[in-house]
């Protein structure tokens, strides 16, 4: 057990080395498209991989807004990974989209499909209408974030949003990243939903 354990701390190690240099290397590539809340020009930077039909994703969300509404010196970098098809997909796109019009008002359309339900269970019953329902609800949200809908529809499909969709999915081969949440804080991967103290203690 403490052969396997020692194994496991040396391969975190090694990763962690790969994930330093990598970042330090591409920070503005990995950035990106990518939309940002908190202080676009914070000098701390986490880079979240989450899905937003991802429980875990919601909880670790609200840690880090516990975290960006104390300090102004972190940013949060969100690399929409859309895992679950249809129930992520078209959330994951209007993101991204949302920030060619505006990086807050994309940051309080990602606030907003976390903090609410945009499908429910009987959503979920009819699969060949459930994207068209999905689209309508975030639509909503993204009008009650202050966006042009219309143009944010179109945005959608442009190249700039395939663009970052495609970073994305490179990224998290790149750093073998199987599920979400998904944190880079510093030089260190955090897998999983970590709590408020474990942030708070990456951050220094």
């Amino acid at each position: 057990q403490e052969m396997v354990q020692n194994m496991q701390a040396q391969q975190e190690q090694e990763k962690n080395k790969m994930v330093d240099k990598y970042v330090a290397e591409h920070v503005n590539e990995m950035i990106g498209g990518a939309p940002v809340a908190g202080n676009v020009d914070a000098k701390k930077t986490i880079f979240l991989w989450s899905d937003y039909s991802c429980p875990y994703c919601r909880r670790v969300h609200a840690e880090l807004a516990r975290v960006l509404s104390e300090r102004d010196d972190v940013r949060v970098v969100l690399k929409n990974f859309s895992i679950h098809g249809a129930l992520s997909d078209g959330p994951a796109k209007a993101v991204i989209a949302a920030k060619i019009q505006d990086n807050a008002k994309a940051a309080k359309l990602d606030q907003l499909l976390m903090d609410r339900e945009y499908y429910t269970q009987d959503d979920m019953k009819d699969q060949a209408k459930l994207p068209g329902k999905i689209h309508a609800n975030v639509m909503k949200l993204a009008k009650e974030a202050g966006l042009d809908v219309k143009q944010l529809e179109a945005d959608m499909e442009c190249d700039a949003v395939k663009a970052e969709m495609q970073n994305v999915r490179e990224l998290a081969q790149r750093f073998e990243i199987s599920g979400t949440p998904y944190l880079i804080i510093g030089t260190k991967a955090f897998p999983g939903a970590i709590p408020y103290a474990k942030i708070v203690e990456a951050l220094k």
